[in-house]
C-alpha cells in the first residue's frame, strides 16, 4: 500500500477474538533509531492501528463498522 510507511501488509494475525487481537508487528528499518528500537514518534501510530484492528472485531460485518476511515 503506497503511503504505508509502518508496512502493516507486512504484519501476522497471530490471534483475533472478539475484543482481543495478537499481531506481530513488522518493524522497518527506516523506523528504527540507532539502537535499532522504533522511533518513539511512530509508537503512536502502531497504537492506533492495533487499536482499530482489535475494534474491529467487535462488529459483524464490515458495514456496521463503516464510521471507521481504515478499512
Amino acid at each position: 500500500m503506497q503511503g504505508d510507511l509502518v508496512e502493516s501488509g507486512k504484519w501476522k494475525i497471530l490471534r483475533e477474538e472478539r475484543g482481543l487481537v495478537e499481531v506481530d508487528a513488522h518493524l522497518p528499518d527506516h523506523l528504527l533509531n540507532p539502537r535499532d528500537q522504533l522511533f518513539g514518534g511512530f509508537t503512536g501510530t502502531y497504537v492506533d492501528m492495533i487499536s482499530l484492528f482489535t475494534v474491529r472485531t467487535l462488529f459483524k460485518s464490515q458495514e456496521d463498522f463503516k464510521w471507521s476511515a481504515n478499512r
